[in-house]
Formats: C-alpha cells, structure tokens, sequence
C-alpha cells in the first residue's frame, strides 16, 4: 500500500537525517522510541496490514530494526526482525553486483554482445552485436520477450532448457528503443539465461556464493524450499479484495520453479542491514572488506538517465546496475523498489550521510 509505505519511508529518512545532524550517530534513543510509535502508529491506521520490518543503518552500523503485526494471520505467527519478505524488484541490485563480479573474472564481460554468450540457443530472430550484457542489466536492451518473463515470474514453467528454448524463439530487437532507459524485467531474466548457457550455473547460486554468504545474510534466499527446510519464519503474501475492500490472502504463492533473478529473493531486515552497510561501506562489513571496492562503485556508476513520477524521489535521474539512483530532497539517494501481489519492499541509502533504511510489507496489490 503506498498510501502506507510512502509516508513511513520519508519519516525514516528524514528521522535519520535529522538524527545524524543533531547527535552526530552518538546516541540515539529518542530516535528509536519515536520510529516504533510512528510505525505503530501508522499501523493502527491501516489495520488490514499483517506485518511490516524495518531496518536503519548509519555509518557502520545498526541503529534500528524490529519487526511488527503478523508474518501469517491463520497461524499467528508474529512478525520479527529475522522473518523474511520476498523483496521483488529489489532482488535486481543483488543480481546485478552478482554480475559485476563475474564481468571481474572475465567469465560474462558486461561490455560484451549478449550473442557471445548465447551460443548454441539458435535464435529464431538475430540479436543485433551491439546489444550489450549490460545494456540488459541497464534496461535498455531495445529486445522484448513477454513469455519468457511470464514463465519465470508466475506460472513456474522454469527449467533452463525450456528458458533456453523461450529465449531463443520468442526474443525480437526494437532498434529505436535500444540504448533508452525503459525498465523491464527481461533483461535481467535473460542474463539468467546467459549465466546458465553459458557458465552451467543458476542465478540463484551464483547469488548464495558471491552476495549472501560473504555478507552473513543468514535469513536470506532464492530457494524458498531452504527456508521451509530450514523452518524459517516466512511471511505469507496478502491483497486486498475488491469485492469486500478487507485483505487476504494471496493465492499467488512463490516457489523455487516461480520465483526469477529480476525478483526472486526473500530477505529479512536484519539481513537488509548488513546489505545496506555494506554499500554505504563500499564494500566494507564487520570492519573487513567483502565485496571489491571497484565492484560496488561500479554498480552504483549511473549508466543511463531516467525520469520518475512517484514521490519521495520524482525527478531525473539514473539507474546504474541494479539501483535507481535519483535525489531526496539535497541529497543523493540510491534505491530500488519491489512489488508483487501480496508484498512491498523498499532499500535505499544516502551515500553521503551514510544512512540508509529498508521496509518490507507482506501485503500490497
């Protein structure tokens, strides 16, 4: 619900920004006692959310993060800091950094032709040469393929030999949209392809070996079979009916074969905390440096402009890889959205105050 999400970001950020100014980071628990009775506030407002997390970091560290209301109403389970939420969209930054380290090995090179690594997948429609890896990841590929996307994201029909064949006959190249900004999750599912093509690896343990194991996210991943395994608390997905205006449960459910590499993690905000720290750290976690410095400036490099019509950061801006990049008020934000039905997530962080929050929602149109 943005009617719920919007004004909760904006007080975070300017709480955090007001509480960097007046405390220089040192103390702190004003500010945390009126973050939890603005969320709790806010959550007597819109009551037919079941359950929100909520994460701030500053500098190196964690300033606030709780979680609140019900992770699953029918089994009522209580929502935590360690539940997880599908995050959607904001999955786009992990791949995307995931990507940069093999463009680093040399293994799928972003500057390269996507044809280079898609040999062997007969296109049935020639992929121009100057269509780029990256210009996958920067949404501005120019080529279109709705099944492809339909298959990975909702009906499941994901087995990397009919994703091969998918690709491979329903792609086509539009040569005045390429090299414009025009967001999509094709790009991204297509690098999918590429890395199992190509290098005979799913994107899904590319990001457990290169993101979330170096990082210690212990409440993260793109296996939703692990944390059932693992008997993790996972939020459970709710809409709103239209017919009653009262929420409910999604019948839309996430599954190993449904979930995709431009949308397809569930993370907790105790985790997101790491994340954000250590992009605010360049690369820098529990004081060791993690991720190449060079990686993740890369991925936060704007490479294409945009233009954005949805408060709290409207405006021109860029998107680098995998982050939008756009102002909040003066300052210089870098962020991504996420949403399907029946959850909401937002990551973003100011790179020069060093602040940055997360909020996830399990329940959303």
């Amino acid at each position: 619900k943005k009617a719920f999400t919007l004004p909760l970001l904006a007080f975070l950020l300017n709480s955090v920004v007001a509480f960097g100014q007046t405390t220089g980071g040192r103390s702190g628990p004003r500010f945390t006692t009126d973050l939890d009775a603005f969320v709790r506030k806010t959550l007597t407002t819109f009551p037919d959310i079941p359950g929100v997390g909520v994460v701030v970091v500053q500098g190196d560290r964690v300033l606030f993060v709780r979680g609140y209301g019900l992770a699953d109403r029918e089994a009522g389970t209580k929502a935590d800091a360690d539940t997880m939420f599908y995050i959607a969209s904001s999955t786009k930054s992990f791949m995307a950094l995931a990507a940069a380290f093999v463009d680093k090995e040399g293994k799928i090179k972003l500057d390269d032709p996507v044809t280079k690594y898609a040999s062997g997948l007969n296109l049935r429609r020639p992929i121009p040469e100057k269509v780029t890896v990256r210009d996958l990841l920067t949404h501005t590929s120019g080529l279109r393929n709705s099944a492809l996307g339909f298959r990975m994201a909702y009906s499941g029909q994901s087995d990397p030999k009919d994703m091969a064949r998918v690709f491979a006959d329903g792609t086509t190249f539009d040569d005045g949209a390429h090299g414009r900004y025009a967001y999509t999750n094709l790009g991204y599912n297509i690098y999918a392809v590429l890395l199992q093509n190509h290098l005979k690896m799913r994107w899904q343990d590319l990001l457990q070996y290169r993101v979330f194991d170096p990082l210690g996210m212990k409440h993260t991943t793109a296996y939703i079979s692990r944390a059932k395994a693992k008997k993790w608390n996972v939020a459970a997905p709710y809409i709103i009916d239209p017919t009653t205006g009262s929420s409910t449960r999604s019948p839309l459910l996430k599954t190993d074969s449904n979930v995709q590499s431009a949308g397809g993690v569930f993370a907790s905000v105790s985790d997101l905390g790491r994340w954000l720290i250590m992009n605010i750290n360049d690369g820098k976690l529990d004081g060791k440096q993690l991720i190449p410095a060079d990686i993740v400036r890369a991925v936060h490099t704007g490479y294409t402009t945009t233009s954005r019509e949805q408060p709290p950061f409207s405006g021109a801006g860029e998107y680098g890889l995998g982050w939008q990049i756009g102002k909040y008020k003066e300052d210089k934000v870098i962020y991504h959205h996420g949403g399907f039905p029946g959850y909401r997530a937002h990551v973003s962080f100011l790179p020069d105050r060093k602040i940055g929050v997360a909020v996830l929602v399990n329940d959303g149109a």
